[in-house]
């Protein structure tokens, strides 16, 4: 659990001066600082990082902009977004392996309520009922395909394919949908950033975690431009808000300007969808 830092708590795990941030701030810049130091270590790891996502929506949007200029997390944030996506990835095939394992009827989606909030997919439905595409792609889809799962359900006309550079999260999440009865969705390993015939998706939609940072995503997104067709729409999960602190954002203007629009972002929102035409991205 997130524990406040008392008024009168020692600061001295930090080299510099930590008055530029206020004290929930400065906790959650040394629960940033523990999840990278213990990175390796999954359970020390994992648990730095619960109390960062228990404690960042707390803040006020001032004391994430101090955090994410601080020169400290600056220094570790690369290391930081790879320690969270590594963890969560650990994490999301531990819970794989237990759905293969139940014996019980429960179906997938029960089975991850607990894990993943079935509203965490609504401004992507949002997005593509817009579109009313044909044939998707998800770059990024995991071990736990929940979002294919949902796109499917919500267009059960269309063909839904989802990737994943990870031999093991595409056995994992093969294994699973086969499990329970998801057969209209297909997994395919492949790695965004390299060559991959995306020319028959019509919609093309890039996960939270895709990317090590915004040089990173931006250069993957450039590479989809090129391959991609210009008709189709490329819908992206970028950070915003706290999530920003945890996950690459996307720098490209055209997405970020319309990631600004989302106004009604809440508090607890660590993330929103945004979806652009292939054909009004810069090569």
């Amino acid at each position: 659990m997130y524990d406040p830092v008392p008024q009168n708590e020692s600061r001295n795990s930090l080299h510099g001066d930590p008055r530029d941030l206020a004290p929930e701030a400065h906790k959650a810049l040394t629960l940033c600082l523990e999840a990278v130091s213990s990175f390796g270590d999954g359970e020390a790891c994992g648990t730095a990082l619960d109390a960062l996502e228990e404690l960042l929506p707390l803040l006020a949007p001032s004391d994430i902009d101090a955090l994410i200029g601080h020169p400290e997390y600056v220094a570790v944030r690369a290391k930081l977004i790879r320690a969270c996506a590594e963890t969560w990835f650990q994490r999301e095939c531990d819970l794989a392996s237990r759905a293969l394992d139940d014996e019980s009827s429960l179906t997938l989606r029960t089975l991850f309520d607990d894990h993943i909030p079935r509203d965490a997919y609504a401004d992507e439905l949002a997005v593509l009922r817009s579109i009313e595409p044909r044939n998707i792609l998800i770059i990024g889809s995991g071990a736990c395909p929940m979002s294919a799962i949902v796109i499917q359900d919500a267009f059960p006309a269309a063909a839904v394919v989802g990737m994943d550079r990870s031999p093991r999260a595409c056995e994992l999440s093969a294994r699973l949908l086969t499990a329970y009865g998801h057969r209209n969705v297909t997994i395919l390993r492949g790695d965004a950033a390299g060559p991959i015939d995306v020319q028959r998706f019509d919609c093309i939609l890039l996960a939270l975690t895709v990317g090590i940072d915004e040089a990173d995503k931006r250069r993957i997104i450039r590479s989809l431009r090129g391959a991609a067709d210009p008709a189709a729409t490329l819908v992206v999960r970028t950070a915003a808000g706290w999530g920003r602190v945890l996950y690459p954002g996307t720098d490209l203007p055209v997405i970020s300007a319309r990631a600004n629009l989302h106004r009604s972002i809440s508090a607890h929102q660590r993330s929103v969808a945004v979806a652009v035409p292939f054909s009004e991205l810069p090569d």
